[in-house]
Formats: C-alpha cells, structure tokens, sequence
C-alpha cells in the first residue's frame, strides 16, 4: 500500500505516528501487516489539503500508530474542517480520546456475510471465532 513506509517507520518506533492516505486500504493494510494501528476516518472527517488526490470521493487522510490512544491522539489533531478543503461540509466535533475508557458495551459490529465460507480463501476455524466473538 502507498502508506506501507509510514506502517514501518511506526512499527519500527522510528516515529510515534505517522499520517496515511487511503483510497483503497492503503492505511489498513500495511497497518495490518505490520502489527499497529491504522485508522481510515468517515469520509471529510480529516481535510485532505496538501495531500496528492487519486479520487476525490474516496480519499482519506488517517492516523498510524503502534497503539489505539496514540492514534486516538492523532486523530483529534488532525480531524476538523480547515477552511481549504471543499469536500468538508461542517465536519463533526469529535474527541476519540475522550470515547477509550468508555468500552464496547452495547456497541454492534457489522460484518459482511460474504467473507465467510469461501472456498480457498476463508478458514472454517477462523470464520467460527470471528461470528462467536
């Protein structure tokens, strides 16, 4: 992913955070890959001024970091409309920090009955432990 250097450098501790763009999991991925966190944003949630745009109705900006209130931090800095960005349209105030030490309690996940079951690709073991959680 074009964000994979950044997912290193944090992996590495050479840097506490970096910034990822993602039109297509390009902060997810390498996240994933590399073992820290990486969060693509609700859409204009983050302005995407200064940035280098693929597609204007999937780019995002987000956070990478090796743990959740590191990216949390992150976020709250850079979230919020910047006067430049006209893809912004009275973006919501946000604090993710403010939200950690709430839980999940009552929270629902969504999960896409197509990733399960498929022949090849998916475990059966796996597929279990993710629908039991």
């Amino acid at each position: 992913g074009s964000s994979s250097g950044s997912a290193v450098l944090v992996a590495l501790q050479e840097v506490d955070m970096a910034i990822g763009g993602d039109q297509g999991g390009s902060i997810r991925m390498p996240s994933a890959w590399s073992g820290i966190v990486g969060h693509k944003p609700t859409y204009s949630l983050v302005p995407y001024t200064g940035a280098f745009p693929i597609e204007r109705t999937i780019d995002h900006v987000g956070p990478m970091a090796n743990n959740v209130r590191d990216c949390a931090i992150m976020l709250d800095v850079i979230a919020g409309a910047d006067g430049l960005d006209s893809r912004q349209k009275n973006p919501p105030a946000v604090s993710c920090v403010a939200t950690l030490d709430q839980g999940v309690a009552g929270l629902k996940i969504g999960l896409l009955r197509e990733g399960f079951a498929i022949p090849g690709m998916s475990e059966p073991q796996v597929d279990a432990l993710v629908r039991a959680a």
